[in-house]
C-alpha cells in the first residue's frame, strides 16, 4: 500500500505529519515518568468507601423496569 499525501491522524489535527510528530514526542516527554506516578499513588492516604464501586455504578444506572 502507498501512502499519499498526510496520514489521516495528521490530517484531522491540520498539521504537516512533522509538526504532528513532534507535538506527540513533546507531549509524551512532558508526562512524568511511570516510577514518578507510582510513588505518588503509593504516597496517596487509601480511603474506606461507604459503598463498593459495582453499588455505585448500579445506583446510578436507570432501572431496569423504566424502559420505554
Amino acid at each position: 500500500m502507498i501512502c499519499t499525501g498526510r496520514p489521516r491522524f495528521a490530517a484531522r489535527a491540520d498539521m504537516s505529519l512533522s509538526d504532528y510528530l513532534l507535538r506527540e514526542i513533546e507531549r509524551a516527554l512532558s508526562a512524568p515518568p511511570i516510577g514518578a506516578l507510582l510513588a505518588r499513588i503509593s504516597d496517596r492516604e487509601q480511603c474506606e468507601l461507604s459503598e463498593s464501586p459495582a453499588e455505585a455504578v448500579r445506583a446510578l444506572r436507570p432501572s431496569a423496569t423504566c424502559r420505554d
